[in-house]
């Protein structure tokens, strides 16, 4: 009976040798961990390190931002430039756009009004479609100017602006 009883109790007391194992490990950790002579220092040098990271991306991102403002200053410049020089030979396009613009705007606040804005932007997206295809067989447009009016009177493209950049240091920080 006493080898049943053994043999029964002989999982516990191998699992309770592993468990002490376990835990004289953990304390030869605990000791390593607490030896580490300026442990402490080099949590704050890691510390620091990471706050000169955040530090570098901020300055980053806002230099990324003033080179987009400056190349979108500078195009705006440019542009205008471009549409002064332009003026004589172009002046009766903008006119008649003008014109024409102000004609569509009573319909086009029609369709605002009554939500109908979407409705809208398909049937020009017809139109222009349709405008393509006539284009191909006649050389003409006739839902908008010639194709050298725009290439001479309206190339002036414009970077999209870019919006400001987030703080990292409030993000992360």
């Amino acid at each position: 009976m006493a080898g049943f009883i053994a043999d029964f109790f002989a999982p516990l007391i191998f699992f309770e040798g592993e468990v002490a194992d376990i835990e004289g490990e953990i304390a030869d950790i605990e000791g390593t961990v607490a030896d580490v002579e300026g442990a402490e220092e080099i949590m704050l040098e890691i510390e620091e390190l990471f706050d000169t990271i955040f530090f570098m991306v901020e300055v980053g991102i806002w230099i990324e931002f003033l080179i987009f403002l400056i190349i979108a200053i500078l195009t705006l410049i440019l542009c205008g430039i471009q549409t002064f020089f332009r003026l004589p030979k172009c002046l009766k396009w903008y006119l008649l756009n003008l014109v024409l613009y102000v004609l569509y705007l009573p319909f086009r606040f029609f369709f605002w009004i009554f939500g109908l804005s979407d409705l809208e932007k398909k049937v020009w997206d017809i139109i222009y479609d349709i405008d393509d295809d006539f284009h191909e067989f006649t050389k003409y447009h006739f839902a908008h100017f010639p194709d050298d009016v725009i290439k001479d009177c309206y190339c002036c493209t414009f970077p999209s602006f870019p919006g400001f950049p987030d703080n990292p240091l409030l993000t992360f920080g």
